[in-house]
């Protein structure tokens, strides 16, 4: 994948600038290329307190990339240098609209001391969004970085009704995504609403909906997060009741939607995460 970003210290001289100075050559490049910046953070992936920058540069309106998606990249400190480090950058499957990365949260989501970044990936549609979260860590055993999908399975759910219920969780069912460079996002499910917490994301899935803009019934889920020596960075947080079967926490939602960010929010304190 061409990333059309100069080696910093390459045409900055022997003696390298300093770092701000090094990072706004990045973004004047980039800005050549008809991208901008949207999301700029320092964060620890390591755990060590060496910080890495991330960017993520998005294709500005009226550049001849507007049908592009977004772009992650990952730069680290070498010797005062700034130095590119990893750089995804999402393609759509065939007729679907390019990918916007929305970052929902920095911070240590588990049990360790290494950071995390938790993104979605949003696809915009005319009328909706079905956003599919994901985590840029640091792979200790492999010594990378690598992104890890969030929502690997579909939740237990309910019984569906209607079709604006079924066909929704059809487009949210787990896919994997190219992200050019031959690195592929696995496995990344999706939900019409998303909240991230400490240790936990939580989402919201339509169960009983006839129609887009119509009343239903919602139901609102817990995963765990935890990427310390897992497969898997998500686990569905099932409770059960006394008779020993699974509950279910649904809520009858009036349009547009009020009432979601509450029980998102209830959601992430739910079920019990290690």
């Amino acid at each position: 994948m061409a990333l059309g970003v100069a080696d910093v210290a390459g045409y900055l001289g022997h003696r390298p600038a300093s770092l701000p100075a090094q990072l706004n050559a990045v973004l004047v490049d980039a800005a050549r290329q008809g991208l901008e910046p949207v999301y700029m953070r320092e964060l620890d992936l390591q755990g060590t307190g060496e910080m890495t920058r991330l960017v993520v540069l998005r294709p500005r309106i009226n550049s001849r990339y507007v049908d592009r998606s977004d772009e992650l990249r990952v730069y680290r400190t070498t010797n005062q240098e700034l130095r590119v480090a990893y750089v995804i950058r999402p393609y759509p499957l065939k007729d679907q609209p390019p990918y916007h990365l929305t970052l929902l949260g920095v911070g240590s989501f588990d049990r360790t001391d290494r950071e995390e970044a938790i993104f979605t990936l949003d696809p915009e549609y005319a009328d909706q969004a079905l956003p599919r979260p994901f985590a840029l860590l640091w792979n200790v055993a492999r010594q990378n970085y690598e992104v890890r999908s969030l929502l690997r399975e579909g939740p237990h759910l309910v019984p569906l009704h209607g079709f604006w219920a079924t066909s929704t969780v059809r487009l949210d069912h787990p896919i994997s995504v190219p992200l050019g460079g031959g690195l592929v996002l696995h496995g990344a499910g999706g939900a019409p609403y998303v909240a991230l917490g400490r240790s936990r994301l939580a989402a919201a899935y339509s169960v009983s909906k006839t129609c887009n803009g119509c009343t239903g019934v919602w139901e609102f889920k817990t995963f765990c997060l935890n990427f310390d020596n897992h497969p898997y960075s998500e686990g569905e947080a099932s409770e059960y009741s006394l008779t020993g079967r699974r509950r279910h926490h649904t809520a009858l939602i009036k349009e547009p939607l009020t009432g979601i960010p509450a029980h998102l929010n209830a959601a992430l304190h739910r079920g019990y995460c290690e």
